[in-house]
């Protein structure tokens, strides 16, 4: 017997039962990752011709502020896992762009600091950063820019709150 919707190996199924459907097309799931897709592809060929890859880039700036951060805690802010942080610090070391000291009270604990050529990258990834936004927000009132922000600000937050649950 052939498979059709609601069957599987010729069992009837009831609606509760059927197979899980691809992402419907208008949910928020699919259109989140296909904007997040989207537009990292478009930062990703910007950050090429800066010899960075995707992710490189949130790594570099979220140092700035305080030019030096422990992995775990650079790993908290990026919402991603210390093994993660230390291997884009390897690759960010290797460009000289990312130095690692030792901890002076805890000798256990890695500090990551940018060096001078890695703070003046930032700067050109901050340019790029605003020239893709103003590209992006072009066409739109201020309302609706607004409007985003806000929205894509509480699904992160959402998103972050499961997150740490799951971890």
């Amino acid at each position: 017997m052939g498979l059709t919707p609601g069957h599987i190996n010729g069992t009837l199924l009831g609606s509760a039962d059927r197979a899980p459907q691809p992402h419907q097309q208008d949910s928020i799931l699919s259109t989140t990752l296909s904007a997040a897709h989207a537009v990292r592809t478009l930062l990703g060929l910007r950050l090429a011709a800066l010899g960075l890859a995707a992710g490189q880039d949130r790594f570099l700036l979220a140092l700035v502020p305080r030019g030096r951060l422990t992995v775990s805690t650079l790993a908290d802010e990026l919402a991603v896992r210390p093994s993660t942080v230390s291997k884009t610090a390897d690759r960010l070391v290797e460009k000289g762009l990312v130095t690692r000291l030792l901890d002076e009270s805890d000798a256990r604990r890695i500090i990551l600091e940018l060096t001078p050529a890695g703070l003046a990258l930032c700067r050109k990834v901050a340019e790029i950063s605003e020239e893709i936004d103003a590209e992006l927000t072009a066409s739109l009132s201020q309302s609706e820019i607004t409007h985003i922000q806000d929205s894509l600000s509480l699904l992160e937050r959402t998103a972050h709150r499961r997150l740490r649950r799951l971890r």
